[in-house]
Formats: structure tokens, C-alpha cells, sequence
């Protein structure tokens, strides 16, 4: 078990992204998934200041010491203009810090600046790379802010704080399974269960090659979430169905990872991908849209198995081979074939945190 404590008056903390494998929007129900974090990472850098201010920057929203004042519950008031985007994207800050705040000995220190560095999560100085940054924001900053008060904290119960923290501004519509990756990395089977989380790591799968895949936009989770639940609450049966299918075959997927029989896996992976065509089709939700249609074909071109990572529609998909099966060359020739392919690694390391001096 992991513990944090403060040892300096300025620290650093860094949280890894996540891509889902397997068990998209099945998750919600409590169906394990497979979830691999990666090596791009938030940094949350905090230190005292001897203005007796509080500031907050976050230079991929656009903020550079933003002033703000905490309420006697925590609640951020910053002084001077944010624009209604901004303030929306402060919604994880916002949580995390009022809930620290009321809990800890936070009220009691001297002013702090607060630094948010979320660039590798983007594509472009505007476009946004779907690897779970709100989380890994949430659970950098839950475990910073604990650090930086003092006293200790295992990794379960930063977990758990930072769920709280996440779902509170996410208005619990997620199932907690990348603020999992941000705090204990890896690859992991994570369930929805009751009253916690199911979390198991189950290491890399030697003999599976993953090539993440661009598709060329960013998506809405929120909205593709909303029209799912929709459909859930109006035809509740066929919902019911598509969500037995894919919960044995999610179940099935982990088996075959954590056996390494990645023949099997890949099976479960394709099958899973049709389900969730399926869902968006019942849904009118366009999880499988046509630019995860295009990237689909050419990577079956070349033996593989295809699926969106995450909600679907746009941001990444991923590409499946046998590893002992392909060509050393096929992230050459996905890119030939117009495809734009990531370079991640993937099982990385969790929430780190290091003392520092600025």
C-alpha cells in the first residue's frame, strides 16, 4: 500500500490517461472492462506563496494566475472574468478543492499557487485527445492537495476521494473506471460494484499488439452517454439484451487476457465492437460513426480487429493484431493508408507525486 505524505512546502503530481480495451458503456452497469492506462500524463504542481493569494493556472484553458478566494466551504471565487467554457471546465477543480478543503487541514496553510498542465492530452493547441483528462486533473490534484496538508493516504483511499470528487462535477454519470487508471496504472478489470469499485491489475497480454488510431475529431462522452440512458429508459428490454451480450463477452475477454490466449481475445474484441454498433444503431447514437467505419475497413484490410476506445464517435479507436501474427510493418502501413496512428505505451505507472524545489 501506497502512502503520501508532506515533506516540502512545493510538490508535484503527475496522473496517467486511460484507454478503455473492452466493456464500453457495459461498465456503467457494474460489467467488468479492461482499462489500460498511458504514458500521458497531467502535472499538477503545487507550492506556498507569500502574497496570500490563491491562484490557479491552467494554460491549456487559457488561465495564468487567475486569482481566486475559497468560501468558508472551499468553494473557489475567483476575481476577474472567466468565460462561461472556462468556468464548465473548472467544475473538477472546483470539486476537488472545496472537498479537500472542508476535509483536511487545507484552510489552515498559508495561500497557494495551483499549476494545471494538461498538454499531453492534446492533439492540437485546441483539439483534445479522448484519454480521460478530467480524471486524471481530479486525481493529480485530489492526491497533491492531500500531500501537501500532511498526514498519509493510501492509494485506496485516494481512489475513492478523487471518485467522489469526479463524479460530484460529473453529476455521477461515470463509473469511475479512469479515475482507476490515474491512481493505480496498469492495466486493469474494473467493475461498477458495490459499495466499491472491483480493481484488478492483469498485466500486459505479451502476444496482443494495440496501435491506437486517430479518427480525426473530438467527441462528447456526455452526449453520447445521455442518448444510451435514453434508449435504456424507453425500450428497457432490448437494452437489457445488448447489455447480457456484452457482459459475457467482456467477462470472456478478461479471462482470455489474463490467460494470454490473445486468439480468443481477439474474437471477444470483434464481437464486442459489433454490439457496440448495434447499441448506436438502437440508440441513434453514432458511436460507430463513419470515420471509425473507414478506419475499421482498412485495419481489417490487414487481418486486424478495430473498435472505438471509450464512448465512440470520434476521438481514438484501436487496432488489434496477434502480435506473432503481423507484419513488423503495419503501423507503416496504417499510416500509408491514411490512417493517423499514436505512439502510447501502455500499463504505465500511476499517480506519482515528487518534492521539489521551484
Amino acid at each position: 500500500m501506497h502512502i503520501w505524505w508532506k515533506m516540502a512546502g512545493s510538490i508535484e503530481v503527475s496522473a496517467p490517461g486511460k484507454l478503455i480495451l473492452i466493456g464500453e458503456y457495459a461498465v456503467l452497469e457494474g460489467i467488468p472492462a479492461i482499462v489500460a492506462a498511458i504514458d500521458r500524463r497531467v502535472i499538477v504542481s503545487i507550492r506556498e506563496n507569500n502574497q496570500r493569494e490563491f491562484t490557479l493556472s491552467a494554460p491549456n484553458l487559457g488561465i495564468e494566475r487567475q486569482k481566486f478566494v475559497p468560501d468558508a466551504n472551499g468553494n473557489a471565487d475567483f476575481i476577474g472574468k472567466l468565460s462561461p467554457q472556462q468556468r464548465e471546465n473548472l467544475r473538477f477543480f472546483q470539486s476537488v478543492f472545496a472537498r479537500t478543503w472542508r476535509k483536511s487541514d487545507l484552510n489552515k496553510s498559508r495561500a497557494l499557487d495551483l499549476h494545471i498542465d494538461t498538454a499531453d492530452f492534446y492533439i492540437s493547441d485546441r483539439i483534445k485527445l479522448g484519454l480521460g483528462s478530467s480524471a486524471a486533473v481530479t486525481s493529480a490534484l485530489t492526491a497533491g492537495l492531500h500531500a501537501f496538508c500532511g498526514g498519509s493516504v493510501s492509494l485506496d483511499k485516494l481512489f475513492l476521494e478523487s471518485l467522489a470528487a469526479h463524479q460530484e462535477a460529473q453529476g455521477k454519470i461515470g463509473s469511475g473506471i479512469d479515475v482507476a487508471a490515474s491512481i493505480f496504472g496498469g492495466i486493469l478489470a474494473y467493475s461498477k460494484a458495490e459499495p466499491e469499485p472491483e480493481i484488478k491489475d492483469i498485466g500486459i497480454c505479451e502476444d496482443l499488439a494495440i496501435i491506437p488510431v486517430w479518427s480525426g475529431s473530438a467527441a462528447s462522452t456526455l452526449n453520447l452517454v445521455t442518448k444510451v440512458l435514453q434508449f435504456k429508459k424507453a425500450f428497457p428490454a432490448q437494452y437489457r439484451s445488448i447489455i447480457k451480450d456484452m457482459s459475457e463477452i467482456s467477462t470472456e475477454a478478461i479471462k482470455a487476457w489474463s490467460d494470454g490466449n490473445a486468439s480468443t481475445l481477439l474474437s471477444h474484441i470483434n464481437r464486442f465492437a459489433t454490439l457496440l454498433e448495434d447499441l448506436g444503431e438502437y440508440s441513434q447514437a453514432p458511436i460507430i460513426s463513419v470515420a471509425h467505419k473507414k478506419i475499421g475497413s482498412v485495419v481489417r484490410k490487414y487481418n486486424g480487429v478495430y473498435k472505438p476506445s471509450g464512448a465512440g464517435q470520434g476521438d481514438l479507436g484501436l487496432a488489434f493484431w496477434k502480435r506473432s501474427d503481423i507484419d513488423n510493418e503495419i503501423d507503416a502501413l496504417l499510416k500509408a493508408a491514411g490512417l493517423q496512428t499514436m505512439a502510447f505505451q501502455f500499463g504505465v505507472k500511476g499517480i506519482e507525486l515528487k518534492n521539489r524545489d521551484f
